[in-house]
C-alpha cells in the first residue's frame, strides 16, 4: 500500500544529500543560474544525482559576450550520501540555504548559440570557474513524506521536494581568451524524487525588491511548480497578472544534444510592466 505524501517544512537539513531511497528513477539535483544585469553573459551549473543506479551528471552552460556558448559536461560513479561533486564540477555547501561555492577547472567546447541539435563540433578551450551564490532571500517551495508498505508488510519511507531562491553570484570565470569579475544576479534550484517530465523553469531578478521563478515541474506526481514572487526577500505563491505578465526575448540558446535530458537552456531578457531584467530560462523541447 503507498500512502499519500504528507507535506512538511523546508528544513537547513534539505540542502543536503537526502538518503538513498530504493524507488526507480528517484534523484536528487541542484541548478545555479546567473545572469549579468546587462545581458552581456550568463550561465547555469547542474548536478544529478542517482543513487539508485549509481551515477551522477553534472554540466556548466556559459552563454558568453557575442553571442557563443562554452559548455562542458561531467559523468561520475556515485556511491554513497553525501557529497556534490561530480568529476571537475565541485559544489560545496558553506551555510545551508545560505552560501555554496561552485569551481570548475574543465575543458569546454565553444559553439555558436542555437547549435542545432547533434552539432556539437567546436573549440576546446579551458573553463575555470570559481564563484560564490549567497542568497539574498527567503527559501520557497514543498517538502514531503510518505510510507509504503510492501505485501510481506515491509515499510519504507519515501522523500520529496523542490525549492528555490534568488541570490548573487560572484567571482572569476574565465572561457579561453575571455574571462570575467562576476557580479550577477543568480536563482538557484535544488529537488529530490522522481522527475516525472522535463520542467520548464524561467528565473530572473529585477532588483533586490522583486524576483520572479515560473516553473511547471512535477516531482514523485506532485505539482510542485507554479508562479513565485520574492518581494524585498519574502517569497509567496502568486494570481498577480499584472507581475506575471512577463515577456520574454531569447539573447542566446543552447539546445541538447542527443542522449541528453530534451530541454533547452537559454539566457533571455525578461519584461514585466516597466521594469526588465536578464535572467535564465529551461524549456522542454517539443516531441
Amino acid at each position: 500500500m503507498t500512502d499519500a505524501f504528507t507535506p512538511r517544512d523546508l528544513v537547513p537539513r534539505d540542502d543536503e544529500r537526502h538518503e538513498n531511497p530504493t524507488e526507480s528513477g528517484w534523484s536528487e539535483w541542484l541548478s545555479f543560474a546567473f545572469a549579468d544585469a546587462g545581458g552581456a553573459y550568463g550561465g547555469i551549473i547542474e548536478a544529478e544525482f542517482h543513487p539508485v543506479d549509481g551515477r551522477a551528471q553534472g554540466s556548466v552552460v556559459v552563454f558568453l559576450p557575442g553571442g557563443n556558448v562554452a559548455a562542458s559536461a561531467s559523468r561520475a560513479r556515485l556511491t554513497g550520501v553525501g557529497g556534490t561533486v561530480v568529476g571537475r564540477l565541485q559544489m560545496y555547501q558553506d551555510e545551508p540555504m545560505k552560501r555554496w561555492q561552485i569551481k570548475c577547472k574543465d575543458l569546454a567546447l565553444v559553439l555558436p548559440t542555437g547549435s542545432a541539435v547533434g552539432e556539437r563540433g567546436g573549440a576546446a578551450v579551458q573553463l575555470d570557474l570559481d564563484l560564490v551564490f549567497q542568497t539574498t532571500a527567503a527559501v520557497a517551495g514543498w517538502a514531503g513524506r510518505r510510507s509504503d508498505v510492501s505485501d510481506d508488510g515491509f515499510v519504507s519511507v519515501a522523500s520529496a521536494g523542490r525549492f528555490e531562491q534568488p541570490g548573487a553570484m560572484t567571482g572569476k570565470l574565465r572561457a579561453g581568451g575571455w574571462e570575467t569579475t562576476v557580479e550577477a544576479s543568480g536563482f538557484r534550484e535544488r529537488g529530490w524524487g522522481v522527475r516525472n517530465e522535463p520542467s520548464e523553469w524561467l528565473a530572473v531578478s529585477f532588483g533586490s525588491d522583486l524576483a520572479i521563478a515560473t516553473s511547471s515541474a512535477r516531482v514523485s506526481g506532485q505539482d510542485v511548480g507554479g508562479a513565485r514572487i520574492w518581494r524585498d526577500g519574502k517569497p509567496s505563491m502568486s494570481q498577480d497578472s499584472d507581475v506575471l505578465a512577463i515577456t520574454t526575448e531569447d539573447l542566446a540558446v543552447f539546445p541538447p544534444a542527443p542522449g541528453d535530458p530534451p530541454v533547452v537552456r537559454a539566457l533571455t531578457r525578461a519584461t514585466t510592466g516597466a521594469r526588465t531584467a536578464t535572467g535564465i530560462a529551461l524549456r522542454p523541447t517539443p516531441h
